[in-house]
């Protein structure tokens, strides 16, 4: 678990997601530094059918991007670009 004092997360569409993190200046790369630590970890899912537990793992790329009085479009943009330059510049 991340434990930060106020995070959003939110569907930015398709399989993307963005994490906005309230974080102090120094913070931000070990912040994502834990997220991507819980996400090592496998998922138990439980199916409904028979009942029982299979883990799943999720890969995730980050990109980080620190706000100093953008619009929000803005801060999402840099993220954006930041995370497609953490996949090695590809677009999925």
């Amino acid at each position: 678990m991340v434990a930060v004092k106020r995070a959003f997360v939110a569907r930015d569409g398709g399989d993307e997601f963005a994490v906005l993190v309230e974080v102090s200046a120094g913070e931000p790369r070990s912040t994502a530094g834990r997220l991507e630590a819980c996400l090592r970890d496998p998922v138990r899912l439980i199916a409904t059918a028979s009942g029982s537990a299979r883990g799943v793992r999720l890969s995730a790329r980050l990109g980080i991007a620190v706000s100093r009085g953008g619009t929000v479009d803005e801060v999402l943009a840099a993220a954006d670009a930041a995370m497609y330059a953490a996949k090695g510049g590809r677009r999925s």
